[in-house]
């Protein structure tokens, strides 16, 4: 007897395919947000069986632990979820992720668009109905969250079927547990009733501390947007983009950090749970935007086979997975899986994002992400209708169009006052997660001393690694991947930062010795235990520069050539004598690889 699956398609049937919108946009349509409100708090209070409740789809990536759909895997997994986090198929596993979530919501809004007895009301809520796609939080933009993302407990809808207007608490805000929190969480998350953002406490009436989220997102509001436009700009291979084991700068372990800002203590910073925070969605929708700018600008390159890091469900730990491994537990089919061949285009799934409508080229996509979240400088100074037809949609624009720029160098600067040519100077940090009993950070401080009182939010602070940690206890595999050594890495910008203190960025000699003085790092958990640097020994910090160039006439290095806004960056170097004999620095002899 053939078994039904539940069949992940998105939102399919509308074109062109409506664009995926900034909450803060989002929010401004009230018709479309009054669907989404609703929708998403009927799903909420499902009971928590019904397999696409809010909490069974949640539950996918992490506890409870349990098969999903019926898709079942290995007998002792090393992971009992089925998500794919230090794997090249990170983000491709989340797309179809969304794509469910988002679907469900649309159907249940389809539902409640029908319900109204009012003609008119049907009408406007169906006409409502064709744009509603999942909103995002672009956190790498604007750290500041809407206050429905943050702070406003109850929200005013227009009921259905009568069109009543009434009160619902915000279902964007937290999740209350129907009926409670499933047996196999431990810890305060077994104890609370709702998820929870910098939780007060760990009792179980604990409550949310809004401030305290919006001021650790403030607080790294710059590095954000630094570590994103570096992603986007600088790395163009899949490998280092997809995941925080590879080498540089990865988009998951940007996606790590904000984890762990917007969580605190509470869910959204302990993997098994994470899902069940509402803001999850809106991060991860950020997350698949971001993957979807970077296959814009780089159209050739695609998902390459890699290890499968710490496995899943389905997934055996370190075994290769490549394009066509799926993407379990989501059915494209009542045979198969999703893959990320299949998956490759967001399109498929009935979705765009604001920024490629209309299919812009790779240089006017470089020209819109300059103007998101570039260096802020201008790359053409003086040139701002020039900028502007550059990211406009339409045919590419020709070298020739691009203004006279000098010949460029560390001496002669451009109008704004930024070299054309300067070291862009950064932290690589590597580490073994493992050794953390929780999630946490890597802070680092630009001082004669390590600041007292709350490092997240101190001055001195120029950046932070997130290390986002399965938190359950019941993680297997993780003391074998500790004595196995499994390290993740990402990139602390400090560029900016030394700007700021008005240091000569091209000196390397000044900087050296500068940043031998007064750079320090410490670990901390995410309840504010300090943890000893003794205590994280795989922990390994390198400074490094690279020479980069603002772009010069006709100047493109990606395929087609045409025209190129990003800077160039050469090969960085090591800068050895740094952190030289320091804990988690370089030891004598230590390879810079």
């Amino acid at each position: 007897m053939s078994t039904t699956h539940y069949i992940v398609k998105g939102v399919t049937g509308i074109l062109p395919s409506p664009p995926r919108k900034n909450f803060n946009d989002f929010a401004r349509d009230t018709d479309v947000l009054n669907l989404y409100l609703l929708a998403l708090d009927a799903i909420q209070h499902d009971d928590q069986s019904k397999l696409i409740s809010f909490f069974q789809i949640a539950g996918i990536h992490g506890q409870p632990y349990v098969p999903w759909d019926g898709v079942k895997g290995q007998q002792n997994p090393a992971y009992g979820g089925y998500c794919t986090h230090g794997s090249v198929i990170f983000p491709t596993w989340h797309r179809p992720y969304v794509a469910l979530l988002e679907q469900v919501i649309w159907e249940r809004a389809a539902s409640i668009a029908n319900s109204y007895t009012n003609a008119a009301l049907k009408l406007k809520y169906q006409n409502a109905l064709k744009i509603l796609r999942q909103p995002y939080y672009d956190w790498a933009a604007n750290t500041t969250l809407h206050p429905l993302l943050s702070t406003t407990d109850t929200v005013s809808v227009v009921n259905y079927p009568n069109g009543e207007t009434k009160q619902i608490k915000n279902p964007l805000l937290t999740y209350h547990f129907n009926p409670k929190p499933d047996p196999s969480f431990t810890g305060s998350f077994k104890i609370w009733p709702q998820t929870l953002r910098y939780p007060s406490s760990q009792n179980a009436n604990a409550h949310s501390q809004p401030k305290s989220v919006q001021q650790n997102m403030d607080a790294h509001r710059e590095e954000l947007r630094d570590r994103t436009f570096n992603l986007l700009a600088y790395v163009n291979d899949w490998v280092t983009m997809s995941n925080h084991t590879s080498s540089g700068e990865s988009l998951e372990s940007i996606h790590d950090t904000v984890h762990v800002l917007l969580g605190g203590a509470g869910h959204m910073s302990s993997v098994p749970v994470a899902a069940f925070d509402p803001i999850f969605w809106l991060h991860h929708t950020n997350v698949d935007r971001l993957v979807a700018l970077w296959q814009g600008l780089n159209p050739t390159l695609w998902v390459v086979p890699g290890d499968s890091g710490p496995g899943s469900l389905v997934i055996p730990a370190d075994q290769q997975v490549n394009t066509e491994t799926p993407l379990t537990p989501f059915h494209k089919d009542n045979v198969n899986f999703w893959s990320s061949t299949a998956s490759r285009d967001t399109q498929t799934f009935g979705y765009t994002y604001p920024e490629l409508i209309g299919n812009p080229s790779p240089e006017q996509l470089q020209a819109i992400i300059m103007g998101l979240y570039g260096p802020e400088f201008d790359p053409f100074p003086g040139n701002t209708q020039f900028l502007a037809q550059a990211a406009a949609p339409g045919p590419a624009i020709a070298a020739r169009s691009l203004p006279a720029l000098g010949a460029g160098g560390p001496g002669p600067v451009t109008t704004s006052g930024f070299p054309n040519i300067f070291r862009d100077w950064f932290v690589d940090v590597t580490l073994n997660p493992h050794e953390f009993p929780s999630s946490g950070y890597v802070h680092f401080f630009l001082g004669e001393t390590v600041p007292s009182g709350d490092w997240s939010l101190a001055p001195e602070r120029v950046g932070d690694f997130g290390v986002f940690r399965n938190t359950s206890g019941q993680c297997e595999n993780c003391n074998q991947r500790e004595a196995a050594g499994q390290t993740i890495t990402g990139h602390i910008p400090l560029t900016r930062a030394l700007l700021n203190k008005e240091k000569e960025i091209n000196s390397v000699d000044g900087i050296e010795g500068y940043l031998k003085k007064e750079l320090h790092w410490r670990c901390e958990l995410v309840d504010g235990t300090e943890l000893p640097l003794e205590k994280v020994p795989s922990l390994l910090v390198k400074v490094y520069s690279a020479v980069a160039q603002r772009p010069q006439p006709g100047g493109d290095d990606r395929e087609g050539g045409g025209l190129g806004l990003f800077p160039t960056r050469e090969e960085p170097q090591v800068h050895r004598k740094i952190t030289h004999g320091r804990v988690g620095g370089f030891a004598v002899g230590q390879s810079a690889a």
